[in-house]
């Protein structure tokens, strides 16, 4: 599945769907050549509906956001994701992408 061709919502709507996953993971292995839709607005999406989470794979678009907004103000940090693999993602700025990685998955 080419990673462009899912974004945030859609990543709302898979995580509202099924909040008993724990692992999802797709595109991380493949090299496409449009940049991936998901921004770390998704991810967060994934972190608060999937309370059982433990492992995502999934390339995103690494750009600042403000984690003072929703969805990151009303997301409990996830201590149960140990593994997130983000395969060929942009990192537009690489400091705020660690920080905001640790404030929801302290693990």
């Amino acid at each position: 599945m080419c990673t462009s061709a899912i974004n945030d919502g859609s990543l709302k709507i898979i995580a509202q769907s099924r909040p008993q996953l724990e692992y999802l993971q797709f595109g991380c292995a493949a090299r496409w050549m449009t940049p991936p839709s998901v921004t770390f607005i998704g991810l967060v999406h994934l972190i608060h509906h999937c309370s059982r989470l433990c492992r995502i794979g999934v390339p995103f678009s690494a750009c600042p956001v403000d984690i003072n907004s929703e969805p990151f103000s009303n997301t409990t940090p996830n201590e149960k994701i140990t593994e997130i693999d983000v395969g060929n993602s942009p990192i537009v700025d690489p400091i705020p992408w660690p920080v905001n990685c640790i404030y929801c998955c302290p693990s």
